[in-house]
């Protein structure tokens, strides 16, 4: 609600850009806790805990995997490598992923089928740890390296 009257309504100031998710963040700690202390009035700090160190170990194991693979992807990316690797603004980022696709594309027949299905095979390769997010900016940059 807070949300929703701040975007339609001058009641509220707009949230700036990246508070969004300590404002949502908030609030769901915020339920976590009324809803222990409506559930177990005698335990509730514990029951608080408890759901707390659940939530912090499944992101831990799930982003475990998500985290290098999304690494190893940005850093074969010439528009993140700069930022990545700390180069200097203007210097020349290294395009690994470009620069290996364009290697390879030589052994690739000319086929569009042949390239899609290249394609797919690689981004389900990369979404093997769970996640598809990683695979998109990939996917992307291999279609530039093979639309020529």
């Amino acid at each position: 609600v807070f949300m929703l009257l701040g975007r339609f309504t001058s009641l509220i100031p707009d949230i700036d850009e990246g508070l969004g998710a300590p404002l949502v963040g908030g609030t769901a700690a915020l339920a976590l806790v009324a809803i222990a202390l409506i559930a177990k009035r005698n335990d509730w700090l514990g029951e608080v805990g408890t759901h707390f160190t659940d939530g912090i170990t499944f992101s831990f194991r799930t982003m475990g995997m998500v985290i290098p693979v999304a690494g190893f992807v940005y850093i074969g990316l010439a528009d993140y490598s700069a930022g990545i690797l700390g180069l200097p603004e203007g210097a020349d980022a290294p395009a690994f992923l470009f620069d290996a696709v364009e290697l390879v594309q030589p052994h690739i027949p000319q086929v569009p089928v042949f390239a899609a299905f290249a394609m797919l095979l690689i981004g389900m390769l990369i979404g093997l740890d769970g996640n598809g997010w990683p695979g998109l900016p990939f996917t992307g940059s291999m279609a530039g390296a093979l639309g020529g």
